[in-house]
């Protein structure tokens, strides 16, 4: 398993529709809305890194709405 957080920064006007897009994702375990620099931290789970680079990528960065990411593997101590 893979644990990724990824940050979100989100153009005006789009924050709904993101937010519908990543909670779509099954993958996708927390969604926070955050103040500061980025709009969304998302808590990804993924099986690995492939599929991980499929969610944020394909599913969450290719969104017309996200203006930029951030991503932030976790490791387990």
């Amino acid at each position: 398993m893979r644990t990724a957080f990824v940050l979100l920064k989100i153009l005006p006007q789009h924050e709904t529709e993101v937010l519908k897009i990543v909670q779509s994702v099954p993958q996708v375990e927390e969604v926070h809305g955050i103040f500061g620099e980025y709009d969304l931290l998302v808590k990804v789970v993924a099986q690995d890194d492939d599929e991980l680079e499929e969610i944020v990528i394909g599913r969450i960065r290719g969104h017309v709405g996200v203006r930029h990411t951030e991503t932030l593997l976790s490791t387990p101590f």
